[in-house]
């Protein structure tokens, strides 16, 4: 059974030398302690955590800009991948942004990311084009 909490600050800090040794090589982030734990707009308001049987399965960073939900990282741990749990984290995420009358959802992905890519295309993101301050990054979006 999958359950979802909001990410507090506090429960971050709670499982991120985990989510820190999980991400170690993965290579399309660069990601540190001090980017989870950075202050933005409503972060603790809109990142959710996706445990399965009590343990840390995925989690979604996200805030609010302006009318936007917006996914800053998005990751399912590799032994829950292929399982179901990234579509239903995701499906979270819309139904915590449509209960927040957000009406877009966007995202930035690497280009080289083909399983992200095709995950995301699956569920109805476009790549809306690329990011202002990386071109090897989609700037991604999934109207609500």
């Amino acid at each position: 059974m999958i359950e979802f909490s909001t990410f507090t600050r506090k429960l971050l800090k709670h499982h991120l030398n985990e989510i820190i040794n999980e991400i170690i090589g993965f290579e399309c982030t660069n990601w540190q302690e001090e980017n989870f734990l950075r202050e933005m707009p409503d972060k603790w308001k809109f990142s959710i955590a996706a445990f399965k049987e009590r343990s840390l399965a995925g989690f979604s960073i996200n805030t609010k800009k302006i009318n936007i939900f917006y996914i800053h990282f998005f990751y399912i741990f590799k032994d829950y991948r292929n399982s179901g749990l990234g579509k239903s984290l995701l499906n979270f995420c819309m139904n915590t942004a449509r209960a927040n009358n957000l009406k877009v959802m966007q995202l930035i992905c690497h280009k080289d990311n083909t399983n992200a890519l095709e995950f995301y295309d699956k569920n109805k993101f476009y790549i809306k084009g690329t990011s202002v301050k990386d071109s090897n990054l989609y700037l991604m979006e999934k109207i609500l």
